[in-house]
């Protein structure tokens, strides 16, 4: 009988979690409370990039930014969020970079790109993907940007960069000339994308994610500007080498490419100070 009741009750409890977990995911859909940070699928060759058609409510686990949507295209592209009519025009600026170009932190027409594209002829596409760095865009040209044949390639740089080209690079696969071919992802990343499609995970997420922001940042102090710590490292063999065949291959194609790189946040809000070693953005200017 014991037995009985405990099956019972055992029985009415997950019944109970099940219903209130869908009242949940109801009630953050009908509110359009999806929230995301920065969600991406593993890739056999670009080692990650966005998921497709999809949308999402930008949060920061810091509290920097966020409350806007983030709108990606059929093809992963960042984009706004009201889809407009193709340009007429045969002007075409691709941007590469990382999370900087990719702008997440703000709606789509306040970002650098989506202001060149409302005050130019020009059209434009947003290639920009978190943690991207040379390696990969040599590989991004390779496989998806040169298909539109853009007249112009602009690539964002950015002090951590160097990091990850070298980690990149041991990753990678290369061909008999040395030059990378594929730098695959995780495997067995369907659960995430599955289970990204519920908003109450959404939500728990972005919960763990400030929680662990906390914790990590409790008493620091380094440099620390929004969610991370700054770097200042030298220019990389590897990164310096993968620009040299992207400006190649991009020449070849009968496009131009220019290159920016993201000055020290923490410099620009702290200009009083004395600085002895250049910054990152300069050491390329040199």
């Amino acid at each position: 009988m014991k037995r009985k009741q405990v099956a019972i009750s055992t029985s009415l409890i997950l019944i109970s979690i099940v219903v209130g977990l869908g009242i949940a995911e109801i009630g953050l859909r009908i509110l359009d409370l999806g929230y995301g940070n920065a969600p991406y699928d593993s890739h056999p060759v670009l080692h990650h990039v966005h998921p497709t058609s999809y949308y999402y409510r930008s949060h920061s686990p810091g509290g920097e930014y966020g409350g806007h949507f983030v709108y990606y295209d059929q093809n992963g592209l960042i984009a706004e969020s009201v889809k407009t009519a193709p340009k007429e025009t045969d002007c075409r600026i691709a941007f590469l970079g990382d999370s900087f170009t990719e702008a997440r932190h703000v709606p789509y027409e306040k970002s650098f790109v989506g202001l060149l594209d409302s005050s130019t002829d020009c059209e434009t596409r947003n290639y920009g993907v978190i943690s991207y760095s040379p390696i990969i865009y040599y590989l991004q040209w390779k496989h998806v940007v040169r298909k539109w044949k853009p007249d112009v390639v602009i690539v964002q740089l950015f002090s951590n960069d160097m990091d990850s080209d070298d980690s990149y690079f041991d990753e990678a696969k290369f061909n008999s000339d040395g030059e990378p071919i594929a730098l695959p992802g995780a495997s067995g990343d369907w659960i995430v994308t599955y289970l990204r499609k519920s908003y109450v995970l959404r939500l728990l997420r972005r919960a763990q994610l400030t929680i662990e922001w906390v914790v990590t940042h409790w008493g620091e102090q380094k440099d620390v500007v929004g969610d991370f710590v700054e770097e200042n490292p030298d220019i990389s063999q590897v990164s310096s080498d993968m620009l040299k065949l992207l400006n190649k291959e991009v020449i070849d194609s009968g496009a131009k490419l220019a290159i920016f790189t993201v000055p020290s946040k923490f410099r620009l809000r702290n200009q009083d100070r004395t600085y002895t070693e250049m910054e990152f953005a300069d050491k390329w200017k040199e």
